[in-house]
């Protein structure tokens, strides 16, 4: 029997259907409520409309290369109280660690079962107060709604302490084009450089010297 966690809602965020029916009997013996969306854009579209409980969200990552941190830091943009899960079968650890700065309580690496799942998630609950994640100022908030998709891809890539040349090798463009998505994302986001890209993003971290290495 598991131990009663204080969570009513779960919210699944382009999850495939295989983890739908994975997790669909711990749902239901723990008579949660179960909204899910086809993608970040749903999820953000009926938010805005009908703003809804969110004790936790699991988000899926679909990208087979990278962590797909642009999802995440928009659906965290959102709901920034309560428990966001990562679901990847990508991820460094240097990648766990940027996605847990940019805002997921927790990253499941692999193979998802129901009873792991939950699990980590009573543990999340009992133990902790639920943190709260909030990107503020409205030109962060406007300049990440409007990138476009190449800028998304760099902008990840970034969150992910990847240099220049290292971008460009992985999206196999210029390193050229790679610097002009990053003059763009900067510009919208209203920041000057890498560090401050990053810090913008994950919530002003006071160590700047894990991100020296961006530019």
């Amino acid at each position: 029997m598991h131990t009663s966690a204080p969570m009513r809602a779960i919210q699944l965020v382009q999850c495939d259907k295989d983890l739908e029916q994975a997790i669909s009997g711990e749902i239901q013996e723990r008579q949660l409520e179960v909204v899910t969306f086809e993608s970040v854009d749903e999820f953000r579209r009926r938010f805005q409309t009908s703003p809804f409980r969110n004790d936790c969200i699991l988000l899926e990552s679909r990208s087979s290369s990278s962590l797909d941190l642009t999802s995440l830091i928009e659906v965290r943009r959102m709901a920034p109280a309560g428990a966001v899960i990562l679901l990847t079968t990508n991820c460094s650890h240097a990648n766990l660690m940027t996605a847990l700065r940019c805002g997921a309580t927790d990253v499941i690496n692999g193979p998802v079962d129901a009873v792991t799942l939950f699990q980590r998630l009573d543990d999340y609950f009992e133990s902790r107060p639920p943190k709260t994640f909030r990107i503020d100022r409205p030109q962060a908030i406007a300049g990440i709604a409007s990138l476009t998709r190449c800028e998304r891809e760099v902008l990840q890539l970034v969150l992910a302490a990847m240099t220049t040349q290292q971008i460009s090798r992985s999206l196999h463009v210029g390193p050229q084009t790679v610097a002009k998505h990053k003059q763009q994302i900067l510009r919208k986001l209203g920041v000057r450089n890498d560090v401050e890209l990053v810090l913008e993003i994950v919530g002003n971290q006071t160590q700047t010297d894990h991100f020296s290495g961006l530019s």
